[in-house]
């Protein structure tokens, strides 16, 4: 069992060696708010489009 745990974090290791994993530069922090804002920005197109298309699904179902 021993055997098996030292392999695995052996892996582990070598994996972050070659994935180093990504950072932000130092101090840059996002407050809440500002997350929310930055994914309001990016979904804006996806809510517009799905707000059309649900629009045409109640159209469709009213006739």
């Amino acid at each position: 069992m021993k055997q098996i745990y030292r392999y695995l974090n052996e892996l582990k290791a070598s994996y972050q060696q070659e994935h180093p994993p990504y950072q932000l530069p130092y101090g840059f922090y996002l407050t809440p708010e500002q997350r929310l804002e930055i994914l309001k920005d990016i979904l804006a197109p996806y809510s517009e489009e799905e707000e059309k298309l649900s629009k045409q699904k109640l159209s469709e179902e009213n006739k």
